[in-house]
């Protein structure tokens, strides 16, 4: 079970955080198509290449460390 989340918390972290950093206004049209926030605001869009660095350095870690669990 931990490690399925893991696993699914570290795909979400590294899609988000290469979004932010390569396509800043694909999220802001995605939360408008999903009618939810989803990091859009002004400050995390302001600075998003740190937010998209540090989601993309988390989600690594959540996807091996899942995986370690995983196959353990």
């Amino acid at each position: 079970m931990l490690e399925a989340v893991l696993l699914i918390a570290g795909i979400v972290a590294v899609t988000v955080g290469a979004l932010l950093l390569t396509h800043p206004h694909t999220v802001v049209r995605l939360s408008e198509l999903g009618n939810r926030v989803v990091a859009t605001d002004h400050f995390a869009l302001a600075h998003r290449r740190p937010f998209g660095g540090i989601l993309l350095i988390l989600g690594a870690f959540f996807l091996f460390y899942g995986v370690v669990v995983l196959l353990s």
